[in-house]
């Protein structure tokens, strides 16, 4: 399924000069997303598969405007400036009519894949855990509506051409109809359903990692925002994303049965004790070895608390999505994972403190910033006139 040497990407992703891609069962793929220097015209990024190593780039444009070196990144609080490269970084913004076609896009770097998870896109639990587990399995995630399959969606798949697909969620998420037009696109399909969200979750778990998970982010799925930036931190640690009834009496049996057989040795709660309570906590440190807490006074310091503690230095990479709506940085959260990259929150016009902090006054120093989403969820003032939130 990798694309030939001398053929031409399918599709072409910013303006980069290279991608690194590789992974193997003891080493975590990274992929590092190097900006082309002035030379006068664009390099377009190389397609690869999602587990293969990376050849060097085909000449031609980038169909995705607006990439380019920035060196405006907010001030610290106390005035102090800390850019990449001197000062010097790239983004690029990945973006589409629709959340379909976002997380279709999102696919570009990559011509192939060995599996494809669906999701509801009008829903989020089922994705949540969905994106650990298809970048497990070096596959992808994209989005579907209920009843009809999106038509970005429809042709991502011809192009990706995966040997599988993975439904994820019962017909209350994704039809038997739209079932049965993927089943149409690959015949090799299967679901994976549950009475609810968390019975999905643990049976998302169950089916990607039957060789057992050493590393489970536990986080409610009452809500999306702590559970979103956990995607990518689990796929640095081979781990997956568990949800669990976060307002609950404490961790149900069916819960700790599924840690038991996975033989699961940390377990790391996303959120503060509002998500997740101390019931739940409890019953988590007598059920696993370890058990740590990623807290924050709202969503977006949590999920710069996660990446911080995840990723201790220098990342080639980072991911911003929306914190206030769900699917781009659902759809973001496994493409991150295969780039070893985590997945900041935002506000819509400005860069809560967190965020900010943790991208530009971190050791993690990107080279380059990836914003998934239009300018109606992340606005264009984030990257030409970037300032903290107030």
């Amino acid at each position: 399924m990798a694309r030939g040497d001398d053929a031409p990407p399918t599709r072409s992703w910013g303006n980069f000069l290279h991608i690194r891609s590789t992974r193997t069962p003891a080493t975590r793929r990274r992929a590092s997303l190097l900006a082309l220097s002035a030379l006068g015209a664009a390099a377009a990024l190389v397609a690869v598969p999602l587990s293969a190593a990376a050849a060097e780039p085909p000449a031609g444009g980038a169909p995705y405007e607006g990439g380019e070196y920035s060196s405006t990144a907010p001030s610290g609080p106390d005035g102090s400036f800390l850019g990449t490269n001197d000062g010097d970084w790239y983004w690029v913004r990945v973006d589409g009519a629709d959340r379909y076609e976002v997380a279709a896009n999102l696919y570009a770097p990559f011509d192939s894949g060995e599996v494809l998870y669906i999701a509801s896109g009008e829903k989020y639990a089922d994705a949540l855990s969905a994106g650990p587990a298809a970048f497990h399995q070096n596959g992808g995630l994209l989005l579907t509506a209920k009843d009809s399959l999106p038509e970005a969606t429809r042709k991502e798949i011809l192009r990706l051409n995966p040997p599988k697909l993975v439904v994820v969620g019962g017909t209350a998420s994704v039809s038997d109809a739209v079932y049965q037009q993927l089943a149409a696109l690959k015949p090799d399909i299967t679901r994976i359903g549950g009475a609810d969200r968390y019975e999905v979750s643990r049976n998302v778990i169950d089916y990607a990692f039957p060789e057992g998970v050493d590393d489970v982010f536990v986080a409610t799925g009452n809500n999306f925002p702590d559970a979103l930036a956990a995607g990518p931190a689990a796929g640095h640690l081979s781990g997956a994303v568990l949800l669990v009834n976060g307002w609950g009496e404490g961790l149900d049996e069916p819960t700790r049965d599924l840690l038991a057989d996975k033989n699961t040795q940390v377990a790391r709660i996303a959120g503060g004790v509002n998500s997740v309570n101390g019931k739940v906590e409890t019953d988590l440190a007598a059920a696993v070895p370890s058990v740590t807490r990623y807290t924050g006074a709202d969503r977006f310091a949590v999920a710069a608390n996660i990446n911080t503690s995840i990723w201790t230095g220098k990342t080639e990479n980072v991911f911003i999505a929306s914190g206030l709506v769900f699917p781009d940085a659902l759809s973001s959260g496994p493409v991150a994972a295969s780039f070893d990259s985590p997945l900041f929150l935002s506000r819509p016009t400005c860069y809560p403190a967190p965020t900010a902090d943790a991208i530009w006054h971190s050791t993690l120093n990107p080279e380059t910033v990836v914003y998934v989403g239009g300018p109606n969820t992340l606005s264009q003032l984030l990257i030409s006139d970037p300032y903290y939130c107030e």
